[in-house]
């Protein structure tokens, strides 16, 4: 007999890829934690994470230059003055 129903985990409203745990956002957010900040910022405010980016990239360049490069190219709602004047040391 054949199952009438298939349950899945993931619903229109949700984002699998995050739901999974996967891609690059989930990427930012587990380096995020290994900086053992006291108050991180949320991964929504891409303006206070590309500025975390630039400022902390010394470790790991390639990994933090990937990452800069995605919060460029995907979002286009932060602030680009900001963005620039943390590049400048």
């Amino acid at each position: 007999m054949r199952a009438k129903f298939i349950y899945e985990k993931f619903t229109d409203e949700s984002d699998p890829i995050k739901d999974m745990g996967i891609g690059m956002l989930h990427r930012i957010e587990e380096w995020i934690k290994t900086l053992k900040m006291w108050y991180p910022p949320a991964i929504t405010n891409i303006d206070a994470v590309l500025e975390l980016c630039i400022q902390n990239g010394s470790g790991n360049k390639a990994l933090t230059n990937e990452f800069i490069n995605f919060l460029i190219n995907a979002y286009d709602n932060y602030d680009k003055d900001e963005a620039l004047k943390s590049c400048i040391l």
